[in-house]
């Protein structure tokens, strides 16, 4: 996670600095790098960081945050009403209490071999799990078939940047129960 977390800092201030964008700059320098995949200070560091990542379109390009999560709890039946409010404070309670036991996670070591298909969905634009990490991840396990299909037009969130490509990918995979060749990368057109 450390690299992951190197890299998506760097290309945040990188951008940061490019568009002049002031605010973002003194707080990414004052936040600092993460260390060991961790910011200091209060995890919260880890969301005010990534509120710069959304704005630079290298988490989610196309539509915003808002439109992708209410849109999505309101299409479902598990959200109701007020339920949506629980949720939220779930997924804060889950990121403070897990983040930092993620620094740990070593993927190369923890999730090495599989027994099924591994596919990744990757967008082109994503600084949320930077796709060079996931490519040397993918190139390094051992699975029966595996593969990388590329959405050009997203970030780090494919099914909800490109819906239809998303489900057609999906479609794809059940249809030819895998990539004709090992390892081979397909670009979702």
């Amino acid at each position: 996670m450390g690299e992951n977390e190197n890299l998506c800092y760097e290309f945040t201030l990188d951008e940061a600095r490019r568009r002049g964008d002031s605010k973002a700059i003194a707080l990414l320098e004052r936040i600092g790098a993460p260390e060991n995949g961790l910011y200091q200070g209060d995890w919260m560091n880890v969301l005010a960081q990534r509120k710069y990542l959304k704005k630079y379109g290298g988490f989610l390009r196309g539509t915003s945050i808002l439109d992708m999560q209410i849109g999505s709890y309101l299409k479902t039946t598990e959200y109701r009403g007020f339920s949506v409010f629980s949720y939220f404070k779930a997924s804060q309670y889950c990121l403070r209490i897990l983040w930092p036991k993620m620094a740990n996670v070593d993927l190369s070591r923890d999730a090495a071999e599989f027994g099924t298909p591994v596919y990744l969905f990757l967008g082109r634009y994503d600084w949320n799990t930077p796709s060079s990490l996931a490519t040397d991840w993918l190139s390094g396990i051992s699975a029966p078939v595996k593969g990388i299909l590329w959405f050009e037009e997203s970030a780090h969130c494919p099914a909800f940047e490109e819906p239809e490509k998303f489900m057609a990918a999906m479609a794809w995979i059940s249809r030819n129960e895998g990539l004709s060749e090992q390892g081979k990368d397909t670009t979702i057109a």
